[in-house]
C-alpha cells in the first residue's frame, strides 16, 4: 500500500473532500534525461536525499529569476494534471532542455551536474500542493521550494536566496511552497487514476492533506 506522506493541515483535507489520488509513477520519455535511476537501497537513503535536496536548492536559486518564474508559472497553469502537476524530469528535458539549461546557467553550474542529479534521482513531480497557495501564488519571488519523501518527516524548503530551512510536517507556512517531491501520479494516463476515499473503506487517517508516492 502506498506510503502516505502528510504535507499540510487540518483544515486541507477537509477541503479535499477526504479523497487522495493514487497513480502509477511514470519515467520520463526516452531521450536525454530518460532515465532516473533506479530506487535507492536501504543504505542509499542518504544519497537519495542529498540528490533531491540538490535539485530543489538548484529549483528554489533559479526562481530567483523572474523570466524564469513566469515560464515556470506557465508551465504549471497549462498543465491538465490534478492539482497542476509536472513531472519534473520531463519538464528539465522538455523544450529543448530549456528548463534544465536555465536551472543551470542560473545556479553557475555546467548542465551536466543537474543532468547527472536528475538521472540518478527517484522520479520526482513539482506543484504547489497547497490550495491557497495555488489561488495566492501570481509568480512572484514570495516562494519556497520544498521537498519531503518519508511520513511525517519535515520538508526541507530553500528560498530563492538558496537558504535552506526545516518547515513544519503538520502546517504550511504563509509563504507558497512549490513541492519537488517522488512521483505520485501516473502523467501518462491522469484521468484514469482512480480515488480512494477515506469514507466507508476502513479506518479514517489522521486529518491532513497527503501525497501517495
Amino acid at each position: 500500500m502506498p506510503r502516505l506522506i502528510r504535507l499540510a493541515t487540518l483544515a486541507l483535507l477537509a477541503a479535499a473532500a477526504g479523497c487522495g489520488e493514487r497513480g502509477t509513477p511514470t519515467q520520463p520519455p526516452e531521450g536525454l534525461l530518460a532515465g532516473p535511476g533506479p530506487a535507492p537501497a536501504p543504505g542509499k537513503s542518504t544519497d537519495e536525499r542529498a540528490t533531491r535536496e540538490r535539485l530543489a536548492h538548484r529549483f528554489a536559486r533559479a526562481m530567483a529569476d523572474a523570466g524564469f518564474r513566469t515560464y515556470v508559472k506557465s508551465v504549471l497553469d497549462r498543465s491538465t494534471v490534478r492539482e497542476h502537476k509536472v513531472q519534473f524530469q520531463r519538464f528539465l528535458a522538455g523544450g529543448n532542455r530549456r528548463a534544465l539549461r536555465e536551472v543551470a546557467r542560473l545556479n553557475g553550474e555546467a548542465e551536466a551536474g543537474v543532468e547527472t542529479d536528475a538521472r540518478q534521482a527517484i522520479p520526482l513531480e513539482v506543484y504547489l500542493p497547497v490550495p491557497a497557495h495555488r489561488a495566492r501564488w501570481t509568480g512572484d519571488e514570495n516562494l519556497l521550494v520544498a521537498t519531503q519523501r518519508e511520513d511525517g518527516e519535515a520538508p526541507v524548503a530553500f528560498d530563492v536566496q538558496g537558504s535552506r530551512r526545516i518547515l513544519r510536517a503538520d502546517a504550511p507556512p504563509d509563504t507558497p511552497v512549490l513541492a519537488l517531491v517522488p512521483v505520485e501520479t501516473d502523467f501518462d494516463h491522469p484521468s484514469a487514476a482512480p480515488f480512494i476515499c477515506c469514507a466507508g473503506g476502513g479506518p479514517t487517517p489522521p486529518a491532513g492533506l497527503y501525497m501517495t508516492a
